[in-house]
């Protein structure tokens, strides 16, 4: 079986389409999901701050360390996250690259 140059170079032209496609909606993903955590923190925190001034006593026993610790554990566990999915993204990545190639 033959292909002419022309079949080629759209086939290729294709399998690249695709993997752009597909990185532009993990950079999407990806985003969205810093957003949506960006904004739950920032509600939690909005919550705290209110609620901790309607209720002195528990502002005094509110322990900012480990809230600090909690946002920070939360953030790498969502970094972590997207570092799986980005390899498993270029994995499959390069396998249509070679896919196309092949």
């Amino acid at each position: 079986m033959t292909i002419d140059t022309e079949q080629y170079t759209q086939f290729v032209q294709q399998g690249q389409d695709a993997v752009r496609s597909t990185t532009e909606q993990y950079k999407n993903f990806v985003q969205q999901g810093q957003d949506a955590v960006r904004t739950t923190l920032e509600t939690w925190t909005s919550a705290v701050k209110t609620a901790a001034g309607q209720v002195p006593a528990f502002a005094a026993q509110f322990d900012t360390e480990a809230a600090v610790d909690r946002y920070f554990d939360l953030s790498e566990k969502v970094l972590e996250t997207q570092r799986d999915f980005a390899k498993r993204l270029a994995a499959t990545g390069a396998a249509l690259v070679a896919t196309v190639k092949g």
